[in-house]
């Protein structure tokens, strides 16, 4: 087992509250993004500023909405969000992927008095079932190539070819491209609320190392998925059963590895 990499520029994409959709969607009803994101702090991976600024940044609470009579508004409960999220590590195998579990908080009304507690749900008939228990039993799927996810064809196209081409799979590669496609149009199982596990449907681009813009042009393979889950995430980057807690490990993987760009994910919390 094997385990390299770096989690950064994580950002809330979108959020399916009818009142926050002006922010993330050109006009209403639309599948448009118009681009805007809440960031993790205002810096990027070495430090330097990334060029977000308030309301764009994490948490998203009163007050974070950018329209002036919506200053208010916070997002209701029940409706989910979208993220993404940068990694640098390999992730190109077809055993790889990033495990998601998370942990959820409590504060007061002033925001303070921050601690850890357990969530219920309700299904069906069943009343209070604590995620994380016997009784948890709720599954999670993906549909990477879903309308709001904004997933160009071409970077699904890509990131066929590329996979066809690392992992010396058997067949034709347009065959191979073709099945791709077709899957990434069909429902994947993640996970439940407790505990999710990316993998190669989750995939939305990668690009081959002579691609990648400069800055990328490092050893380690730089990696983007997205998905959704308005919690605190205690995100961590596996391979295999072992894990690897969010943030910097080895900044560099070995020499030849191939540079990749993950994006889109999972919805969580429908």
């Amino acid at each position: 087992m094997e385990v390299i990499g770096r989690l950064y520029d994580f950002r809330i994409t979108d959020i399916a509250d009818f009142a926050w959709e002006s922010v993330f969607r050109t006009q209403k009803g639309s599948a448009t993004p118009t681009g805007n994101a809440y960031w993790v702090g205002t810096k990027g991976i070495d430090g330097a500023p990334r060029g977000n600024t308030p309301p764009y940044v994490l948490p998203v609470r009163q007050g974070s909405h950018p329209e002036s009579g919506k200053k208010n508004v916070a997002v209701k409960t029940g409706y989910h969000v979208k993220f993404e999220v940068m990694t640098k590590g390999n992730m190109f195998g077809s055993g790889d992927g990033i495990l998601i579990t998370p942990t959820f908080y409590f504060v007061d009304s002033k925001g303070k008095n921050r601690q850890e507690v357990d969530l219920y749900y309700h299904s069906g008939s069943r009343r209070f079932i604590r995620i994380g228990s016997s009784d948890d039993a709720e599954k999670r799927y993906v549909t990477l190539d879903a309308r709001l996810r904004n997933v160009p064809k071409q970077e699904l196209t890509d990131t066929a070819a590329t996979l066809w081409s690392l992992n010396g799979s058997p067949g034709d590669r347009q065959t191979f491209i073709n099945q791709y496609m077709k899957d990434a149009q069909k429902p994947t199982y993640v996970g439940g609320y407790d505990i999710m596990l990316l993998r190669r449907l989750s995939f939305g681009r990668l690009l081959e190392a002579r691609r990648c813009p400069p800055a990328l042009m490092r050893p380690a393979p730089t990696l983007r998925f997205s998905g959704g889950g308005g919690l605190q995430l205690a995100r961590r980057a596996v391979r295999g059963a072992e894990r690897l807690q969010s943030g910097r490990v080895r900044p560099h993987a070995p020499a030849g590895r191939q540079c990749a760009r993950i994006s889109e994910g999972w919805v969580h919390h429908r």
